[in-house]
């Protein structure tokens, strides 16, 4: 869901943040489309190596439900399959500020079910100069509250082509640990045809632990999973398109 695009982080991860729909739009909208990433990051970990992540969206008015998937391109038996099935309502509290609700159910389809969680969501929007946005998450079954913040802003380049730049800070305690990460991304996003874009990305995240996984050391491509860092950078491609 709010993960799917995780090459604009204050708009979309990924996301790490749901999608928000307009409460004035009363037409059934109808988006979705793909990213490929040479790593997936979820909120300052590192899932995945190289991952391709499709997607799609149904809106009515402030309504919208999704899904989003994930399916590593390593075989690794620590990456798993994902699915992300969401539901969530956005509505306007002022001319300036909107609110948002939902809740993700995560689906590891490699896990027989064990590792799925349910996860609840309200955030704020706030339709200023870099269009901040919090977000609080909570997680039923990690027990894991996550507080994010984002900010964002687009550049025109060219009179096609514009060079989108976000930032994400946040803070998880899971259970006792906390964890504190940052995210940014630099992506130059052009139309290819009516409703329709491409872009590409460079990101970088930072977490407070150690969550990176170091490809270069032997050690961990022979099965070590503690060869890890606190830092990573990765790209990625994407094509996204709406009714």
């Amino acid at each position: 869901m709010f993960k799917k695009s995780l090459a604009v982080l204050a708009s979309l991860v990924v996301s790490g943040t749901a999608v928000t729909i307009p409460a004035s739009a009363e037409e059934i909208s109808i988006s979705g489309g793909v990213d490929i990433v040479s790593t997936y990051v979820f909120r300052g970990f590192q899932l995945a190596d190289e991952a391709i992540q499709p997607y799609v969206e149904i809106g009515k008015g402030g309504f919208y439900t999704g899904v989003w998937f994930s399916t590593p391109l390593d075989s690794r038996e620590f990456f798993d399959n994902e699915v992300d099935i969401y539901a969530g309502y956005s509505f306007d509290i002022s001319e300036s500020l909107s609110g948002d609700v939902g809740f993700t159910r995560y689906i590891y389809t490699d896990s027989d079910g064990e590792s799925d969680t349910t996860e609840l969501y309200a955030g704020l929007a706030i339709e200023a100069p870099l269009k901040p946005s919090i977000y609080l998450y909570y997680d039923l079954d990690l027990e894991a509250t996550t507080l994010e913040g984002s900010a964002g802003h687009s550049y025109p380049v060219s009179e096609t082509v514009s060079l989108d730049l976000g930032g994400t800070l946040g803070f998880i305690d899971a259970d006792g640990d906390d964890f504190t990460y940052f995210l940014a991304s630099a992506a130059l996003t052009k139309p290819v045809a009516d409703n329709a874009e491409a872009y590409v990305s460079v990101n970088f995240g930072a977490n407070s632990e150690d969550t990176f996984i170091d490809d270069s050391n032997d050690l961990f491509n022979n099965g070590d999973l503690t060869q890890l860092e606190s830092t990573g950078f990765w790209f990625g491609i994407g094509f996204s398109a709406s009714n």
